[in-house]
Formats: structure tokens, C-alpha cells, sequence
């Protein structure tokens, strides 16, 4: 409420066909109760090989974001405190300075190609506009780490998989007891909800795997389980230590005022545990 900030301009290289956010995220930055979001007509048109993309091949969630998009053009201002301003197919060049901060950054605008492998990809076109900011942000995406003796797609930065089960990719094959969740299995996308459902089909997997004799399993026996991990020094977290940390988060958050307070790495985690 404090926040100085008063006008927020979003960048991305590609077109509003090729943005990457779900149809929750749009729809919560639309719906911002001190912000508007400003979506100008020119923004949200299709050229020609994003309307064929999206005819052709694109997903639900990306034919969405474009009639969502579309209709918060048509939209009027509400005159909000803040304001969001939405750009596409605009690349930053150079951030310009004064006084050791910055000042401005020069975008320089994109038009979409196609590639051989039929991907849509931004070219510069030599045009240049410049934006008076004191605070920029980089957002360059995420790509997962590959595991030792795992398939891995370096292009998508993604493990091969159906629904959370593990695939060879040379032969589209399952292998048996690997499984994947999050982003590492979809890519970077989604709110942290988005999660959720996404673990529920990978746990449904694993479970249906195991009983249908899938999973082959030395012991059924969990207290094994539990003696085999501390002889090898691992520090497991049950159910019961999870609603440890879930009653600490929200203590810690009421002193502040907050729902909770999120612990934000795994040492601060296990201290808490190891503390109790």
C-alpha cells in the first residue's frame, strides 16, 4: 500500500498467442483490486502465423489467454491507483542511465518467424522505443537439472514422461517405479496451486502401479524403510512432521499479521524439526 511504484509496464519478446501464463494468472492480473491492467487493441492482435498456430495446434490454455486478453482491451479503465501495462513482441537492447541508476530502457520491437521446427521465435526489427523506468526485473524462465542415469529434454529443460510416469525416450516406453511431479514434469508454469493437482495424478499413478504389482518391492515393511534411511544418514520428513511445520508457519505468520510465514529453504525446515 506504501509502495511507491505507480506504473508497471510488462514485456515479453514473443506474442500474446505465445505467452506463457495460465488462464488463472491473467485472470487474477485483470481483476487486481489497485491496479488496472491496460491491454491496448494493437497489443492483442493476431498476425498471420499466430493465427494459424492457434487454429492448428495450440493448447486450451493458450486460446484463453488470447480471448481473455482481447476482452480486457475492450475494457474500460476503472482508474485504479496503479496501473499494468501489457507490451508484446518487444525485446530490451539497453538499459540507459543517470547517476549510477537507471532511467530508461530502450525495447526494441519483434516480429514473429517460423522455424524449421515449426516453433514461432522473435526477430528484431531495427525499431527501437524508449520507456522512462526507474526499476527494472528480468524474468528469463526456468529449466530443469538433469539426474544422473534419468532421461532428460534439454529444449524443454523438462524429464520425458506420461501423466508422471517416466518414458524412454527412444521408444516412448514407460520405464517402471520412476516418477516425475511439478516443473520439472510440465515446465514452468502455473501458480502454486497448480501443483496440487498436478502431484495428485502422478501419486494416483504410483498408487495404481503398486497395486497392480507394477512396482516390485523388496519390503512392505516401513519401519525397514525408516531403518534403512537413518543407516545412510537421510533425514526423512513424515506426515506428522509436516503438520509440525504447517503449526509453526501459521504461529509465525499471526505474530506478523500474515496467515502464515513461509519457511523458504529446506535447512530452516529441518532446524524447526530438529528443534521440537
Amino acid at each position: 500500500k506504501n509502495s511507491k511504484v505507480k506504473e508497471v509496464y510488462l514485456c515479453g519478446r514473443r506474442g500474446i498467442a505465445q505467452a506463457a501464463f495460465t488462464n488463472p494468472e491473467i485472470r487474477e492480473l485483470c481483476n487486481l483490486e489497485g491496479a488496472d491492467l491496460v491491454v491496448h487493441p494493437k497489443e492483442v492482435e493476431l498476425e498471420d502465423l499466430s493465427r494459424a498456430s492457434l487454429a492448428e495446434s495450440a493448447s486450451p490454455t493458450a486460446k484463453n489467454n488470447v480471448t481473455i486478453l482481447q476482452e480486457q482491451a475492450l475494457k474500460p479503465l476503472k482508474n485504479k491507483p496503479r496501473k499494468i501495462t501489457v507490451l508484446f513482441l518487444v525485446s530490451p537492447v539497453e538499459l540507459i542511465g543517470k547517476n549510477g541508476k537507471v532511467c530508461a530502457i530502450k525495447l526494441e520491437k519483434n516480429r514473429l518467424t517460423q522455424e524449421k521446427d515449426g516453433s514461432l521465435r522473435p526477430k528484431g526489427t531495427g525499431v527501437t522505443v524508449t520507456l522512462p523506468v526507474d526499476l527494472v526485473f528480468r524474468s528469463v524462465g526456468y529449466k530443469g537439472v538433469p539426474l544422473p542415469d534419468l532421461p532428460y529434454n534439454s529444449k524443454s529443460g523438462t524429464i520425458p514422461n506420461q501423466m508422471g510416469r517416466i518414458l524412454n525416450p527412444q521408444n516412448n516406453e514407460i520405464l517402471e517405479g520412476l516418477y516425475t511431479v511439478g516443473w520439472a514434469k510440465r515446465g514452468p508454469s502455473g501458480v502454486i496451486g497448480t501443483n496440487k493437482p498436478d502431484a495428485q495424478e502422478t501419486v494416483k499413478n504410483i498408487l495404481e502401479d503398486f497395486s497392480t504389482g507394477k512396482l516390485k518391492s523388496k519390503s512392505e515393511n516401513f519401519e525397514e524403510l525408516e531403518t534403512l534411511l537413518k543407516k545412510r544418514g537421510v533425514f526423512a520428513v513424515n506426515f506428522s512432521q509436516w503438520k509440525q511445520l504447517d503449526r509453526h508457519e501459521i504461529e509465525s505468520g499471526k505474530k506478523l499479521g500474515k496467515i502464515r510465514e513461509k519457511l523458504t529453504s529446506i535447512p530452516e525446515m529441518l532446524d524447526v524439526l530438529k528443534s521440537n
